[in-house]
């Protein structure tokens, strides 16, 4: 029996998965610094040595790094994401699917939160600044939208 049909685009990746992208993609290696393990698909910041480690975002007006690159499983892999004090990939250009907090659209703005309540993920993305507890992106823009809060796929080009 022949195959007679097929799909043209990929299926919805998982969070932190690297997608197939038109053009270069740019990764740097990094250690989380947090003290818990970091979920991937989240935005990340320099860490205090920030040639060699990330942060999750704590206040507004950080500089983005990237966000935190799926790795398939390993000793420094967790359920939880990437362990701390443990080796990591961070996508800076290129297209990722990333956590988000809501729904998105294709042509809607691009935020990660630096600010949580109780029930909010630092480095989520979202399409607002939620009262100031998010920090615009506009290098970045939604390449596949959502119709609730789980994740999206995104195309960012940081410097």
């Amino acid at each position: 029996m022949s195959q007679t049909s097929y799909p043209v685009e990929a299926p919805e990746g998982f969070a932190g998965q690297v997608a197939d992208a038109p053009g270069p993609v740019d990764i740097l290696s990094r250690a989380n610094e947090e003290s818990t393990a970091v979920p991937f698909g989240l935005m990340t910041v320099p860490g205090t040595d920030g040639s060699t480690q990330f942060l999750l975002p704590s206040e507004s007006g950080l500089i983005p790094l990237g966000v935190l690159a799926h790795q398939h499983p390993h000793e420094t892999i967790s359920a939880d994401g990437l362990d701390e004090g443990e080796t990591g990939n961070v996508l800076k250009r290129g297209r990722i699917w990333v956590v988000t907090e809501e729904a998105v659209a294709v042509d809607s703005d691009v935020y990660f939160r630096h600010t949580v309540d109780t029930t909010e993920q630092l480095g989520a993305f979202r399409t607002d600044a939620d009262t100031d507890k998010a920090d615009q992106l506009t290098n970045a823009r939604w390449v596949k939208a959502t119709s609730a809060a789980g994740i999206a796929q995104l195309d960012i080009n940081l410097p």
